[in-house]
């Protein structure tokens, strides 16, 4: 999951997108807006966020440096 300003994007373990939420009006996350093409951009955008973050941080690798399956 990744938060960036009131946008918020939900994966699953094989990073397959399942939210996408604007937590300013849909605090509640009632409307999943995930499979809307009108924000395509942004879903791309936060998921290239998490990816970057996972990359820098190391999150998915194990010690020795291997990608862990």
């Amino acid at each position: 999951m990744v938060v960036r300003g009131l946008d918020k994007l939900v994966v699953n373990a094989r990073m397959e997108i399942t939210g996408l939420y604007n937590l300013g009006p849909d605090a509640a996350e009632e409307n999943n807006l995930a499979e809307s093409i009108a924000h395509s951009r942004l879903r791309d955008e936060l998921l290239a966020h998490l990816r970057d973050w996972m990359r820098r941080t190391g999150f998915g690798v194990d010690p020795s440096g291997l990608k862990r399956r």
